[in-house]
């Protein structure tokens, strides 16, 4: 086997064990939504995907960066005073 072969194998996952290309069920997963939910952001091409014939494949990390690209910011901060009234 060459050289490159292995990279490319060690490259295929990364630290918290999903692939760097994920199919339906594994995003879902990856994502913690339901295939169903999954299907439907694709339908409505509100997520990246890729089509290797009829199968719809992710790329890991494009989905990350669609994460990052749909936080929700803060509108309210704490005061020191309020946090400590929080945590109670």
């Amino acid at each position: 086997m060459a050289e490159n072969e292995l990279q490319d194998e060690s490259e295929a996952y990364t630290a918290d064990g999903f692939p760097n290309i994920l199919s339906i069920d594994m995003a879902a997963k990856y994502l913690t939504i339901s295939k169903c939910y999954l299907y439907a952001l694709v339908k409505g091409s509100f997520i990246p995907y890729t089509k290797i014939g009829k199968r719809i494949v992710f790329r890991k990390c494009d989905l990350f960066n669609w994460l990052g690209m749909n936080v929700v910011q803060p509108k309210h901060f704490f005061t020191e005073e309020e946090e400590f009234e929080f945590e109670g």
